[in-house]
């Protein structure tokens, strides 16, 4: 099961393409493994005041405040009794792709989205 982030205050800028609903097309160790997992169960949604949602596989799901520092990704959830602060780094984002890397239980994960358009 993949876990991931969240943090701070998000930018406010209305053209920012990182806003949005966001749905994996690859999950992959970046030692090249792919990871035994439906990529369509795992996603995240990020809005223009600082709030993401993420989702994966088993029915988990956080939520928090995060914050873009440069290429980093840096998130908290919120929905621990003690919050949990992550970081990723975002390797490509354009209006309509956005790869993630971050580490998971001593692993490096990259995750590979494109932006739904519901």
């Amino acid at each position: 099961m993949l876990v991931f982030l969240s943090s701070l205050v998000g930018c406010s800028d209305p053209n920012e393409p990182l806003y949005g609903p966001w749905s994996a097309v690859s999950a992959d160790r970046i030692t090249g493994d792919s990871m035994r997992l439906d990529p369509a169960e795992v996603g995240f949604e990020f809005d223009s005041n600082g709030i993401y949602t993420y989702y994966s596989t088993l029915g988990y799901q956080e939520a928090g405040r995060y914050e873009r520092q440069g290429n980093k990704l840096i998130a908290t959830d919120t929905t621990q009794s003690t919050p949990v602060e992550r970081e990723a780094i975002i390797e490509l984002l354009t209006q309509d792709s956005l790869h993630l890397r971050w580490q998971n239980q001593g692993e490096e994960l990259v995750v590979k989205m494109v932006k739904r358009l519901d």
